[in-house]
């Protein structure tokens, strides 16, 4: 048999390291990165998913398909032959992903392919190579980004393309609680600089700065007023991974940006009250913290209210839900709080799906809601170490817009509420019969919006923490 370049080439498909020099090779390699014992099966004729097995039916009742002489038995014979099992039916069944069984180096895995593709109901066999994309922003290795619609759907890669996000930009997420143990969530946790992580307030400890609150590492338990921070709902854990899952980390998702969240849990269970509400928002507001998220809705409350205008007046920016009743919050007897209140610095979102509508359920309102952000579907983490779930609602939404609020604070610090209003409000055309700001998020568009000239130099957080009794 003579080889020419043209049968070696094939052969080349199969094995990355491979060297022929009588044939002139690409000068981009594109076999260099083959996925570990995978191929690709090409049939001569295709085997498609419908002809796959019905539960419990044995191989021999399958058919051949569109007289091509290759049966589902054939099929399967040849792949428990060579210890292979499918992965997935590819172009209508013209070729399978398979995976071998038992681990293979490269060289066993090329002897095995040219086993197979020497079967007459082959046409070709190829690698499963990984794709490399060639792309002007950063973008994430964490395995579950991919779907994470959501991130593209605001162009956090353009927003990435300006900033990480900084650590040092604490959100307090007023939630249910936080699994801080998940991995990765570990970098996104806020840090109590008066805190070491042993239960005794050691650095403050007895000085009027202390806030008297033993073991306030990364927040507070105001429900059982202690420092067992697990989400027991879950809630918090979905939230929190939406702002500050660990980017480039090789694990689950992707966040919003490099921030830290502070676990402000209110309730044991599912349900909570006002009363630990304000005081989470007190600890937040006193601890100095810029954002916090509100994923939650309630009657009006004065004490609630109270409690808003308190944050305001120190500077935060409360991120509210719109809430999931299908009301029109623009009709008095349907408001919910704190998305209601007439505040500048309580900003409010509604759920948007992928398709650019409004949730089915979510609330809206003109006169009321600022804008939408991503809130179906939404890749999330949950406590323990189970792989991400998808969850929906305005509560989803919400860390959306306080993460991209992260991101502005972090290369421009010192931005004014009205800054920040103004960068947000440069979203994507939409929703003009149901927010205020008649549009999607942006992180992008915010971010490059709220820019300065000059990069800025983010300022420590404070290094002395304010008096916040039980």
């Amino acid at each position: 048999m003579v080889l020419t370049c043209r049968s070696i080439s094939t052969i080349l498909l199969l094995v990355a390291t491979l060297a022929l020099p009588s044939c002139n090779r690409p000068s981009q390699r594109v076999y260099d990165d083959p996925v570990p014992n995978q191929l690709i099966i090409g049939w001569q004729e295709p085997v498609p998913a419908r002809l796959l097995l019905a539960a419990g039916a044995p191989p021999s009742a399958v058919q051949p398909g569109h007289g091509s002489g290759v049966s589902l038995q054939a099929v399967i014979d040849l792949l428990q032959r060579h210890r292979f099992e499918r992965k997935l039916v590819l172009m209508e069944g013209r070729a399978w992903l398979a995976k071998s069984i038992p681990d293979l180096t490269n060289r066993d895995l090329e002897q095995v392919a040219s086993a197979i593709r020497a079967d007459p109901i082959v046409r070709y066999v190829s690698p499963n190579h990984r794709v490399h994309f060639n792309q002007s922003s950063p973008t994430a290795d964490d395995p579950y980004y991919w779907t994470q619609w959501n991130l593209n759907k605001i162009d956090v890669e353009g927003a990435w393309a300006v900033t990480p996000g900084s650590r040092k930009v604490v959100i307090a997420v007023v939630d249910t609680g936080v699994d801080v143990d998940r991995p990765d969530l570990q970098k996104g946790l806020w840090k109590n600089p008066c805190e070491i992580p042993n239960g005794v307030e050691d650095p403050c400890s007895g000085s009027s700065i202390s806030n008297d609150l033993a073991g306030d590492v990364h927040g507070w338990n105001f429900a059982s007023n202690d420092a067992v921070l697990n989400d027991n709902a879950p809630h918090g854990t979905a939230v929190a991974s939406i702002i500050a899952a660990g980017r480039n980390n090789e694990n689950q998702i992707a966040g919003i940006g490099d921030l830290s969240v502070a676990v402000l849990k209110t309730t044991n269970g599912t349900e909570f009250d006002v009363a630990h509400v304000i005081k989470a928002f007190d600890y937040a507001r006193l601890s100095g913290m810029r954002v916090a998220t509100a994923s939650f809705t309630t009657a009006s409350d004065e004490s609630l209210e109270e409690s808003m205008t308190l944050a305001g007046d120190a500077g935060m920016i409360v991120v509210a839900a719109a809430g999931d009743d299908k009301s029109d919050l623009d009709v008095a007897s349907q408001k919910v709080y704190p998305a209601s209140f007439d505040m500048d610095w309580v900003i409010s979102v509604l759920a948007s799906d992928e398709n650019d509508q409004r949730a089915t359920d979510s609330n809206h309102g003109s006169t009321v809601i600022e804008l939408a952000a991503p809130g179906v579907a939404i890749p999330s983490l949950l406590p323990g170490s189970g792989a991400p779930n998808k969850r929906s609602g305005s509560s989803m939404a919400v860390p959306h817009v306080a993460g991209v609020i992260g991101l502005i604070l972090s290369i421009r610090p010192d931005a004014t509420l009205e800054q920040i209003r103004s960068c947000l409000a440069k979203g994507d055309p939409g929703f003009a019969d149901s927010t205020v700001w008649k549009v999607r998020l942006n992180a992008r568009k915010a971010v490059e919006a709220c820019q300065p000239e000059s990069p800025p130099t983010t300022p420590d957080p404070p290094s002395e923490p304010v008096l916040i009794t039980r």
